[in-house]
């Protein structure tokens, strides 16, 4: 049986790249999936993109006034009734034959959930950074000892690890269960995706993790995240998501801050509030990884702010000597700008190119790429010695595309 699968597309006004985002879902080759394109209530021409595809399976919806992005998206996932349901953000793009990958993984071991490490791609514009992880391994993970792992030994950022709806496939039995046990809204963060990772981990007792891209997470000029690190860009995105009106209010023991850490820390410290046994993130760390992470950005304002944002958080939670010794311990010491070079890392099994003069000009290029430097087998990592080989495999591979078909790639 091919289990019934929905990729939510939701968008505002980024006509450009909606394009390039849905023809990576429509080029599609598995059966039984279905696009919901959730139009934010876009003033631009966004709904004739989405009509110009003439494709049975998109259905356009729109809430008729602007959300914010947590209310837009619980607005899109109300329309999915049966089966399993991604989110794919409108500058994002799906691999070829992700859908029929990720089908096959949901009939075989019966999980109610899988998720995927990101690729990276930058859009024309940015700096030219396209990132590939090369692993050709899955693990069945069970929840509760991965829960208890991440929080006892990794740090923030780990969390992304967790199956989220914006990186993977979430069984709709599940999204519905906990909205039941929300009181009817299942997002409880105004940081949806990293919200739904830690409340599905919390929930279920096992899913699928794998160690290679579905998707590609791509940045664009209108993309929020890109937002949070050039101030010189329109700040809209990033203004909604901070904006308290019309969302969802934000945990009261931190402050809202452009920066990652905070960002997976308010959606965890939600989950802990709303799941009995989630553990909670001390503020001790959330300070101290935020300071570390904002210390090397390039950006005077953004590391002045944020300090200050953490100084606050310290005297909400009677931590401000805490907090004042860590900014003390974290000065600004911006990276400076290295070059994207072609490498691969062994550490990180992943490829780095840069684009610069290559044949990769939107998302849907870089999906289709990404999607030919894959190795061909995948299997479930169950020993350290499988994951050895892996590696070996994954270096000869750079080897032979380094060769053969990177050089293909240039324009």
């Amino acid at each position: 049986m091919q289990p019934k699968l929905t990729v939510i597309v939701p968008t505002i006004e980024r006509p450009d790249t909606l394009y390039w985002t849905l023809k990576t879902v429509t080029s599609q080759d598995y059966g039984n999936f279905s696009i919901i394109v959730s139009d934010n209530a876009s003033t631009d021409n966004t709904a004739e993109v989405v009509a110009a595809f003439n494709d049975p399976r998109i259905t356009y919806i729109n809430p008729g006034k602007r959300l914010s992005m947590a209310r837009h998206w619980e607005f899109a996932l109300a329309h999915v009734k049966e089966g399993y349901v991604s989110i794919l953000g409108d500058d994002d793009g799906l691999l070829p034959g992700a859908l029929s990958h990720a089908a096959m993984l949901l009939n075989k071991y019966k999980v109610p959930a899988i998720g995927w490490r990101f690729g990276n791609y930058n859009w024309p514009g940015l700096s030219p950074h396209f990132m590939v992880p090369m692993g050709n391994y899955y693990r069945l993970v069970n929840a509760r000892e991965e829960v208890a792992r991440v929080f006892n030994t990794q740090n923030i950022v780990s969390t992304i690890q967790f199956p989220s709806l914006y990186g993977g496939f979430i069984s709709i039995d599940v999204i519905n269960g906990l909205k039941e046990k929300f009181g009817g809204q299942f997002y409880h963060s105004r940081i949806p995706d990293f919200f739904s990772g830690g409340a599905v981990a919390a929930t279920v007792d096992q899913y699928l993790r794998l160690h290679y891209p579905l998707s590609l997470n791509a940045t664009s000029k209108h993309s929020t995240g890109y937002a949070t690190i050039n101030s010189a860009i329109d700040q809209k995105a990033i203004n909604d998501l901070q904006s308290n009106s019309d969302n969802i209010p934000f945990h009261p023991q931190l402050v809202f801050s452009k920066t990652i850490n905070m960002a997976i820390a308010e959606a965890m410290l939600q989950v802990h509030e709303k799941v009995p046994g989630f553990p909670k993130l001390s503020i001790e760390k959330i300070i101290t990884e935020t300071a570390q992470e904002v210390a090397s950005t390039e950006s005077d304002l953004k590391y002045r702010e944020t300090m200050d944002t953490l100084l606050e958080i310290g005297r909400r939670n009677n931590l401000l000597p805490f907090a004042e010794s860590t900014v003390a311990a974290n000065p600004h010491q911006p990276l400076l700008n290295i070059p994207v070079k072609h490498k691969y890392s062994p550490v990180s099994e992943t490829i780095y190119l840069d684009t610069t003069g290559l044949k990769i000009n939107n998302v849907f290029d870089a999906c289709n790429v990404a999607a030919s430097m894959q190795l061909g087998t995948r299997f479930e990592l169950k020993g350290a010695l499988q994951q050895y080989v892996s590696k070996v495999q994954q270096g000869l591979r750079y080897l032979y595309l380094k060769a053969n078909v990177f050089p293909k790639l240039k324009g």
